[in-house]
């Protein structure tokens, strides 16, 4: 039969019930839908079916009569007919129990499963009254520490093959895998090394018994103690959807909720395991002020007092524009716009830059048409001009992978290897000053990206997708600027992504947290940007807001900014200490993830809620609070001292958010928020609760509060109109010009190699630091080279080798050799210890480097 031929559905009778199914779809699945539900162990509805565990087992019917059939592996077809409730069927289930419990050691109550356990609670119901072995079971060395993050117990292990097949397929690290026979088939890693996975914490998630346990969690409560909170992971712009899991005011542990449209229930084990500095001694929890040399603890109003006056006497002795906010990419959308509104309003200072990694500029991101991700995974091509994804924004990592399998075609621009290498068709290496200019004269590069993107989306780039994001952190943001408007002018029908990484940037740049812009996307008069408004701090008396931000470990040319931070009065706005802290002259502590309410803003333009659990700890306040306490100490009250209140401003006074409110958003009708703005049509809302397998994601308190969200086919948003992604009333500015200079970027003088400066997802952050296990995680700094210049030099692979930069600082580092270096580079890898970060001059094209021994 064609394709055109293909049936929408199928007919089968279910337990003598007549029910719809759909072509191809697998046994289980249609009787979960019809709302019969089969047990199983190793089936889970995003990894590849493979029938091992046989508790799926029921009868269908064949040509020798009804026969025992793994559902979970058999599709349906026309006229079958199922049976799952015979004793033929209940006798099977008990017998595959029976094994199961055979060398399974009866350790309920002290096992961390204990109460959210499907082994436990299909004993319970479909297995034996009680067993019939009565020798030794068998014994292993337990826990075994296969990372530093996961705990294997092997005697629970019912070898159902869903972390081997997690680790394989889903997140392409197979450093876990079955060994042995018979009843000596256990989970084992590599002799040579752990089981070092960015998402091992999702195999502990899946796990159906306590086989796989996450330190972090172990022993620390039971789950009839636990309560839950839906919220959004707040440690990279994907915006993964999460249940925040809390008992007696502790955040216990966070479990993926399975998102169709965002995270499809994967975590990264940074946004899992991110909750251990919640309680860390380096919390800011009291509010602080300089008295002389030395930092006191004062009450919050002496510290608002003190902030006032310093606004009071910068903007009478300097102007307004002596002030500048720093930050706020971590706050909530009501702490940002409270913040700006503070700043651009009350205060009258335009200087407030949330962007300090200088990503695509915020011009670019409001001229270009924005795809969702869903848009993105089903696009006719996509092209990835970016940082390494896998680094940046893990979880998305995984859904390109699932993509690719099924048939997603993605292009990479990258001059260095990546994890999106192996999945592309085609891997062009060139820069993207280089592509850029290319693409405006016509070169040999734009003519290779046209061929490959005009084979699958014609001229037009209909149906292409384009994700954008900084490569290279030594280089400024024009260059990416340049590269996605002179695409988007190629490909006028194309849409974009970018990879901007910092949790709420996006929601930061649609409230006028950034230069130029006021909030709603409105433009304002150009104003200077962080690295700007850092120069001028370094010569001109200035106050400094730093909001959730250290400007030490995110910004080039450490000196500058040390120069600044010292020249400058700084007032911090923060959870955790960090090295920005010791220049500051007032400290206001911040309520941290999970202690405060309020809306944030993922990468497609996702706003979704983020769930309070408890109390701020000691002192510290919400972001939209200490804002309302500045604002009415300076005679500026704003009254917006409620996240209810604030976004009900925001969706009154913005056309950005219009007919989206705070209720919404909480509703199980969109349970994974709404794309703003709104056109004819709410994008991606969900259908309301929905029941997905809760063997699935053991450990869910209302596991029917999550799985893939339809649209509703004639949800009205609105009378306005969608064009290129936003609403006419949202104006659409015109896509800026971009002037690169890329010889600079790609002509090193004599003896120097060109700088390309990444990041990995465990860096150094305040959070990472006071995060007592994910801390140790935290790899050191060095610099990859190419043999031959090491060989040169004199210097072995792991040796330290001297960098010196254009301006003459020097950076001692670890080099180890990488053979796949493209040539006339060096690739510094950011990290602990050496910051390479002071190699960059502020305002330069391009950084270059001479490579010495030490």
């Amino acid at each position: 039969m064609s394709n055109a031929e293909t049936p929408a559905s199928v007919h089968i009778t279910l337990d003598g019930v007549e029910i719809e199914a759909k072509p191809g779809e697998l046994i289980i699945e249609a009787a979960e839908r019809a709302g019969t539900f089969i047990p199983r162990f190793c089936y889970h509805p995003r990894m590849r079916s493979v029938g091992v565990c046989r508790m799926c087992l029921v009868e269908v019917s064949g040509p020798r009569g009804f026969s025992l059939q793994p559902s979970c592996y058999l599709p349906v077809a026309e006229g079958m007919q199922v049976v799952t409730q015979s004793d033929k069927v209940k006798k099977a289930q008990d017998g595959v129990l029976e094994f199961l419990l055979v060398n399974h050691p009866l350790d309920c109550p002290v096992c961390d499963k204990g109460g959210e356990c499907p082994l436990q609670d299909q004993t319970l119901a479909y297995g034996p009254g009680e067993s019939r072995f009565v020798e030794e079971k068998r014994h292993w060395e337990k826990p075994i520490e296969i990372s530093k993050l996961v705990l294997l117990d092997r005697e629970r292990c019912i070898q159902c093959d869903r972390c081997t097949r997690f680790a394989d397929e889903v997140a392409r690290d197979a450093f876990i895998d079955f060994a042995g026979r018979g009843d000596h088939t256990e989970i084992s890693t590599f002799p040579d090394r752990e089981f070092t996975s960015y998402f091992s914490g999702n195999t502990v998630q899946i796990c159906p018994v306590g086989a796989l346990t996450a330190r972090p969690y172990r022993f620390k409560a039971r789950p009839w103690d636990l309560e839950e909170a839906e919220s959004t992971c707040t440690q990279c712009s994907l915006g993964c959807r999460m249940a925040v899991q809390f008992s007696r005011g502790e955040v216990t542990r966070f479990v993926g909720i399975d998102s169709d449209v965002v995270n499809t229930s994967w975590l990264c084990d940074l946004g899992r395991f991110s909750y251990e500095a919640l309680d860390s001694d380096r919390r800011l929890v009291e509010p602080k002020v300089r008295y002389r040399s030395e930092m006191a603890e004062v009450s919050w109003r002496d510290a608002i007092a003190r902030v006032g006056t310093h606004i009071r006497n910068f903007t009478s002795g300097h102007g307004a524009g002596s002030i500048a906010f720093l930050g706020g990419a971590g706050f909530t959308n009501e702490g940002i716009y409270s913040f700006v509104k503070l700043a651009k309003t009350a205060i009258g200072t335009s200087l407030f830059d949330a962007d300090i990694d200088g990503g695509v500029p915020a011009s670019v991101v409001f001229a270009t048409p924005r795809a969702t991700l869903v848009e993105a995974l089903e696009a006719k091509v996509l092209v990835v001009a970016s940082s390494d994804v896998r680094e940046e924004l893990p979880v998305l990592f995984l859904r390109l992978n699932e993509a690719v399998k099924k048939g997603l075609r993605i292009i990479e621009v990258s001059e260095l290897e990546t994890s999106i290498s192996p999945l592309a068709t085609e891997r062009l290496p060139f820069s993207a000053a280089q592509l850029a200019a290319s693409l405006r004269s016509g070169g040999a590069e734009a003519e290779r990206l046209a061929a490959a993107v005009n084979a699958s989306a014609g001229d037009a780039g209909e149906g292409a997708v384009f994700l954008v994001g900084k490569s290279n952190f030594a280089d400024p943001s024009a260059v990416y600027g340049s590269l996605a408007s002179v695409c988007s002018k190629k490909w006028p029908a194309a849409k974009f992504l970018f990879s901007n990484s910092r949790a709420n940037i996006f929601g930061a740049m649609d409230l006028g947290a950034v230069p130029g812009w006021l909030p709603g996307r409105v433009a304002a008069s150009v104003s200077d940007d962080a690295r700007e408004i850092i120069a001028r701090a370094a010569d001109e008396p200035m106050l400094l807001f730093l909001l959730g931000v250290d400007p030490l470990a995110d910004l080039p040319d450490t000196a500058l900014v040390k120069a600044a931070l010292e020249n400058a009065t700084v007032v911090v706005i923060d959870s955790f200490e960090n090295p920005a802290t010791d220049y500051a002259d007032v400290i206001l502590p911040l309520a941290a993830f999970g202690e405060s309410a309020g809306t944030t803003t993922n990468f497609e333009g996702r706003v979704t809620r983020l769930g309070q659990v408890t109390v701020p700890k000691g002192q510290a306040k919400p972001d939209y609070l200490i804002a309302a306490e500045i604002a009415r100490e300076i005679g500026a009250p704003s009254g917006l001292t409620a996240p209810e209140t604030i976004f009900a401003e925001m969706s009154g006074e913005l056309a950005l958010y219009r007919g989206v409110s705070y209720a919404d958003l909480a509703s199980d009708r969109y349970p994974d928020g709404l794309v703003v703005p709104l056109g004819r049509k709410a994008i991606s809302i969900g259908s309301g609760p929905r029941k997905l397998d809760p063997i699935a994601t053991p450990g869910l308190i209302a596991p029917y509060h999550q799985g893939p969200a339809k649209p509703f086919a004639s949800e009205e948003a609105g009378s306005a109109t969608k064009v290129d992604g936003g609403a006419p009333s949202v104006s659409v500015p015109n896509l800026p010009e971009f002037t690169v200079d890329a010889a600079a970027v790609s002509a090193p003088a004599e003896g120097r190699l060109r700088l390309l400066l990444t990041r990995r997802m465990y860096r150094p952050t305040p959070q990472l630091a006071a995060a007592p296990i994910l801390s140790q995680l935290t790899a050191q700094a060095e610099v990859r080279v190419a043999p031959a210049t090491l060989e040169a030099i004199g210097a072995a692979d792991g040796s330290e080798v001297k960098l010196t930069g254009d301006h003459g600082v020097e950076v001692l580092v670890v080099a180890r050799a990488d053979k796949a270096l493209p040539e006339g580079v060096v690739q510094g890898r950011l990290g602990k210890g050496a910051n390479l970060l002071q190699l960059v001059r502020s305002g330069s094209w391009a950084t270059h480097v001479k490579v010495g021994s030490n």
